[in-house]
């Protein structure tokens, strides 16, 4: 389930690595991704954690499109 708000309307699931000193996260995480002409905006799964980074930024992480199949609801 995505994020409450419109700007998540059409949020897509990515694995990424973060590895930004400035974000208050770091590592592999599962993000809720809405990619803007000029930012990016990420929001945890579990945490609800929001936070935007520049597209350039967007570009130099790690990352991989995630298929949401991979999720169950046992």
């Amino acid at each position: 389930m995505t994020p409450k708000g419109n700007v998540w309307n059409n949020a897509e699931m990515y694995k990424v690595y973060l590895n930004l000193p400035r974000l208050s996260l770091c590592g592999t995480r599962l993000l809720w991704v809405v990619i803007g002409r000029k930012w990016v905006k990420l929001c945890t799964l579990v945490e609800d954690t929001k936070m935007r980074i520049s597209i350039s930024e967007w570009n130099n992480l790690q990352k991989e499109k995630y298929d949401e199949k991979h999720i169950t609801n046992d």
